[in-house]
């Protein structure tokens, strides 16, 4: 049974979240990105590593274009 406090989803928000803190209080000019590619790996799973390590590649690149799309370009105010 998967644990729901360890999922990629809720690793991933959690990460997102301490960044957008980071973000918040740093009093810096700019803001750190992140973007994460995972791959699961099941135990019946016979997948070679290079084709997962190319999965999770795949993910991390979708994710960039979906930020790309999202952040906006230029200088950043600090509130």
């Amino acid at each position: 049974m998967e644990d729901p406090e360890h999922t990629e989803t809720s690793l991933n928000e959690r990460l997102q979240q301490h960044l957008d803190d980071y973000n918040r209080y740093s009093g810096r000019l700019y803001r750190l990105h992140l973007s994460v590619g995972t791959s699961r790996i099941e135990p019946h799973d016979t997948a070679a590593l290079e084709q997962q390590m190319q999965q999770a590649d795949a993910m991390l690149y979708e994710r960039k274009k979906q930020k790309e799309r999202s952040v906006i370009k230029g200088p950043t105010h600090i509130v």
